[in-house]
């Protein structure tokens, strides 16, 4: 990431050839980020032929998620030196070939190997590089952006369970895992899209003047200049070598000092961990709870993927005009998600549960659009912190996906009751209010607080420029 990304970020065309970007993104999230919810139907069968423990699934799922997460801490870094166009089409081509792989598969470690740690990993990458992208391109449409873009994850996840369903009854699991490998590697192309921001800048009559200037002072300065940049990337890399205070200063963490980042990454790491736990056995709740067919589980899936993919495209339109901060939005959406597993937890009839399911669409969008974009919104005084900001906030997810995502899963196995689970999962959400609520409310003293001073000082000093000063 560029030093000078605050000034990027300001002269951010926010529109143009973003919305390519964007486009871009939603192409590479069909085929490759639609791949977490379609986890237990494309690889249900497979493992409980290996064996019969959903713990087994629940590791490989989890695992997956792990790596995934702490792709982050690499990812970060790693975006100082590639650009978000680079990383996506690299994770793009290691997710396809992580699936292709997983279809000779014949025990569990073969799919930990090839799908929980190639897979898991370059969707991690892919999020976090994406995102970067977009978060360069916009400011204030930036709600809408991201919305369209995993619009494109929601559409996946629509049309995806058919696919597979069909897919699988015509040339079972091998085959199907093969050609949803060669699917994901469309995100090439979406990758491809991903142009650099400073191609695309407002200000950009001012910047062929200054290239001119610097051409006319003569080719020595364009060669310090050079030499400038050599010595710097050289450095850098003595730097990450040194670790200590540099690994301290390269991943941001001093971030880890403010508790209201600690609180924002520790609500988002749990949400994120039942969010996973519920794809994972929702379509197990499905056949056994509801008692669904497989065509019945795929359509449900589809129900419930469709109002989500409806509600990411039209959810932004109408937060952007309210003005709710990001934090806030998330923490209605985990409220009302937790209700609906409370809900989902007491009724088995299949026709109510589509019609659940789809209400659960329509809320989930608001935990998927925002939960990124409120830690860019912690960030809008600091933007370069934004990378390792996210980094962190995935490394938390997977601390609390193979920790705490592994004892849900395992409390189906004690108990042999998918109710529980769902009981499980809504105590966690409920942890996440707990933890935010009395945050948001001191916050919001403290900024008062702030503000009554600012109007007292501004009212002692009675003058404009004396109280700039």
């Amino acid at each position: 990431m560029p030093k000078n990304y605050r000034n990027l970020n300001n002269n951010a065309p926010d529109g143009g050839y973003g919305w390519i970007i964007v486009a871009g993104a939603s192409l590479t999230n069909i085929f490759n980020q639609s791949l977490v919810s379609l986890f237990g139907l494309l690889f249900g069968d497979k493992i409980t032929s290996i064996t019969p423990s959903t713990g087994a699934a629940a590791i490989v799922m989890n695992v997956s998620s792990l790596f995934l997460n702490f792709s982050g801490l690499l990812t970060g870094p790693l975006l100082k030196f590639y650009s978000p166009r680079a990383l996506t089409m690299f994770a793009s081509f290691l997710s396809g070939f992580g699936l292709i792989a997983s279809a000779f598969s014949t025990k569990v470690w073969h799919l930990l190997l090839c799908y929980s740690f190639c897979v898991g990993f370059a969707l991690g990458v892919i999020i976090q590089a994406q995102f970067n992208a977009i978060n360069q391109y916009f400011r204030r449409r930036k709600g809408c952006a991201v919305g369209i873009a995993v619009a494109g994850t929601g559409t996946g996840q629509a049309l995806m369970p058919h696919v597979v369903r069909y897919l699988l009854e015509f040339y079972g699991f091998s085959g199907t895992v093969m050609i949803m490998g060669a699917l994901a590697w469309n995100g090439l192309v979406g990758g491809s899209l991903f142009h650099p921001v400073e191609w695309h800048l407002k200000k950009k009559g001012k910047q062929k003047t200054k290239l001119r200037t610097i051409k006319v002072n003569g080719e020595r300065k364009n060669s310090i200049k050079n030499e400038e940049k050599v010595t710097k990337k050289f450095k850098l890399w003595d730097e990450i070598c040194s670790l200590g205070n540099t690994l301290f200063e390269l991943l941001d963490l001093k971030l880890l000092r403010d508790p209201s980042f600690l609180t924002l990454t520790v609500g988002l790491a749990l949400a994120y961990t039942a969010s996973i736990n519920f794809s994972m056995i929702f379509p197990y709740y499905l056949q056994n709870v509801a008692n669904m067919t497989k065509s019945e589980t795929a359509l449900s899936m589809s129900m419930l993927a469709g109002a989500d993919l409806a509600s990411r495209l039209l959810l932004p339109i109408l937060t952007d005009r309210l003005h709710l901060s990001s934090k806030l939005i998330f923490l209605i959406g985990i409220i009302s998600l937790g209700s609906l597993r409370l809900v989902l937890a007491q009724i088995s009839d299949k026709y109510v549960v589509m019609s659940v399911s789809i209400i659960y669409g329509l809320v989930r969008a608001s935990t998927v659009v925002h939960q990124n974009l409120a830690v860019s919104e912690y960030c809008h005084k600091n933007p370069e912190l934004f990378g390792n900001a996210l980094g962190l906030n995935m490394t938390a997810k997977a601390i609390f996906v193979i920790t705490l995502g592994q004892l849900l899963a395992y409390v189906r196995d004690f108990t042999g009751s998918y109710e529980m689970v769902l009981y499980s999962q809504a105590f966690v959400l409920l942890i996440v209010v707990a933890i935010w609520v009395p945050e948001m409310i001191y916050q919001k003293i403290l900024d008062k607080r702030r503000e009554s001073y600012e109007e007292l000082c501004y009212e002692t000093t009675q003058c404009d420029e004396c109280f700039t000063k």
